[in-house]
């Protein structure tokens, strides 16, 4: 292979990047600081942050401390807030989820908009505009420099493209997404697959993953029925070879969940009031949320359900381990609001020997956005592009 030097213009850039990141990571960092980071002398560290500051991206925000010398207190540095907004909204089957994040990454909003009664593509083309100018005409001013919008969708996504190749949850095919999106709003738009999505948000924004080469991000969505996989790999985003890695379709079947209801009944019985309430209603199984909020209640039977749901999902997620390999396992989406519950379950049964004969507890965490992780990842997709 062939390698050539760099211009200097894009040594520049590339310098300009890396700084950019550095005091986004580090609220408050001097120069001297960024030039022990990067080895760039102090003269360029200095030139560069004055040049981003000319273009609005930071600001210094007071003086350090001198050091034992003495001598002239440093500057601190910090991501301008105010720049600018990104959007991040996550495609669901029966809902859509939106946030903002300022452009010092720090969440603005959040909300949910229901998704009901989508027959066609086009039907939910219109339905996904609507919800973003509604988003927009209520939350954003005339002042808010908004600097794109990211989607975050299941299913297989050419991100390069982006197009929504498949998608089962919302039953499309070969959908140009970003380019409709872009035609009707004018700016920046950004399409990946939701996980991928959650799984930059949780690396390039929570501070305890910034260093982490390796990470696996799992997101379990409304009835827990298929699981989304995001991959980190080398610091990379793994998308696969034409956008279709990490989608594990069946992780809870309605049959197992049905199983487990029974069990309930018949373990619980008169002590499960979510068995009673459901037993003798049209709906013979309950849904996930309904179980949660049981659960809250201290319901017996509740407790039960996602306790053995958690066992199903540990196995599935046992087995992603011993694959992968990864430095941590992140898990976002509906399920974590179910953590008190399942999280036990978790540590108890990732902690055995893998294949290999070693025993090694991989870190179990809970993506601190919830529920938001995907919507919030989506928004990350547009600040991803502006700092690289």
């Amino acid at each position: 292979m062939m390698f050539k030097s760099g211009s200097t213009r894009l040594v520049r850039s590339l310098n300009q990047n890396h700084i950019l990141n550095l005091v986004r990571m580090n609220k408050g960092i001097t120069a001297k600081e960024i030039s022990g980071i990067t080895g760039l002398q102090i003269s360029t560290v200095l030139y560069t942050l004055k040049h981003l500051k000319q273009k609005g991206y930071m600001h210094s925000i007071g003086l350090g401390t001198s050091t034992t010398k003495g001598g002239k207190p440093p500057q601190l540095w910090r991501i301008n807030a105010d720049y600018g907004l990104a959007m991040g909204c996550e495609i669901l089957s029966s809902e859509v989820r939106i946030t903002t994040l300022q452009f010092d990454t720090e969440v603005l909003y959040k909300t949910t908009y229901p998704l009901r009664d989508v027959s066609t593509p086009r039907h939910f083309i219109e339905k996904i505009e609507d919800i973003l100018q509604r988003f927009l005409k209520i939350n954003m001013s005339r002042n808010d420099n908004l600097l794109g919008i990211g989607i975050g969708v299941s299913g297989r996504v050419d991100a390069s493209q982006g197009k929504i190749i498949y998608s089962a949850a919302n039953r499309l095919t070969d959908i140009p997404l970003r380019h409709i999106l872009h035609s009707k709003f004018q700016m920046p738009v950004y399409i990946d697959n939701d996980a991928n999505a959650g799984a930059l948000g949780v690396k390039w924004l929570v501070p305890e993953f910034q260093e982490r080469s390796d990470l696996l991000f799992l997101s379990l969505q409304q009835d827990f029925s298929g699981m989304g996989i995001g991959m980190i790999m080398d610091h990379q985003l793994y998308r696969g070879a034409s956008g279709g890695a990490g989608e594990i379709k069946d992780v809870l079947l309605p049959s197992t969940w049905q199983y487990l209801f029974k069990q309930a009944i018949k373990k619980f019985g008169e002590r499960c009031e979510l068995c009673h309430v459901n037993q003798g209603g049209s709906q013979t199984v309950p849904c996930i949320s309904e179980v949660l909020q049981y659960a809250l209640k201290h319901d017996a039977g509740a407790q039960f359900l996602l306790r053995e749901a958690a066992k199903r999902i540990a196995d599935q997620i046992k087995d992603l381990i011993n694959l992968l390999d990864p430095e941590a396992v992140v898990i976002g989406g509906d399920i974590t609001e179910a953590r008190d519950f399942i999280e036990p379950v978790f540590n108890k049964r990732l902690t055995e020997v893998n294949p290999s004969g070693q025993k090694r507890q991989v870190p179990i965490h809970f993506s601190p956005f919830h529920k938001y992780t995907g919507a919030v990842g989506a928004a990350t997709l547009v600040l991803h592009q502006m700092y690289s």
